[in-house]
């Protein structure tokens, strides 16, 4: 998409010839302002912010822009039968958010809900962030802000459950599924 938005072309003909052969081509790159409106303009049609990813791991910790992730993508987890209630869920939560460059520099909410299967929401974890433009970025860029929830969280029983995450109060796809199950016997 830059590709094609990145280069004017201009055509000189001399005066009064109507042979397009004998044209004069000369490509000259479009200014950083201009090139950034014209993408700007496109993207307005889609979401300038959105999930880049969601889930839960056995440790997440966020630090100096990285995510540092042990055991991602877990989705099951086990109790012992007749466990004390709520569960609590040992995991911590990944979120990567990506955000549009006219959108960086502000505060903007976020939550972070764990939703039953009966689409009961059983916990939100309710926020803000904000990304900042480093040193070095792209006019247009889209800049990367990475988060991690550190657990246990309550959970009220044994089932299916999703993290959700909404930005500005719209949910984000794709929803992280998870399931906590009862043991019955020990596991070997």
């Amino acid at each position: 998409m830059l590709g094609e938005l990145g280069l004017v072309l201009i055509v000189e003909q001399e005066a009064g010839d109507v042979d397009p052969r004998r044209a004069h081509l000369q490509f000259a790159p479009l200014p950083y302002n201009v090139l950034y409106d014209a993408v700007n303009t496109r993207r307005n049609e889609v979401a300038s912010m959105q999930q880049e990813f969601l889930l839960l791991a056995d440790g997440a910790e966020a630090v100096n822009g990285k995510i540092y992730i042990l055991g991602g993508g877990v989705d099951r987890h086990f109790v012992q039968a007749g466990a004390e209630r709520p569960i609590q869920l040992r995991a911590d939560i990944a979120v990567g958010i990506l955000v549009d460059w006219g959108e960086t520099n502000n505060r903007y909410p976020m939550s972070v809900k764990v939703i039953d299967e009966d689409e009961h929401e059983i916990l939100s974890i309710d926020g803000e962030f904000e990304a900042g433009r480093p040193p070095g970025a792209k006019p247009g860029q889209s800049l990367r802000t990475v988060l991690s929830i550190r657990g246990p969280f309550p959970i009220p029983s044994p089932g299916a459950y999703r993290v959700q995450l909404q930005l500005e109060g719209k949910p984000q796809a794709p929803a992280f599924r998870f399931w906590i199950d009862e043991l019955t016997s020990k596991r070997p």
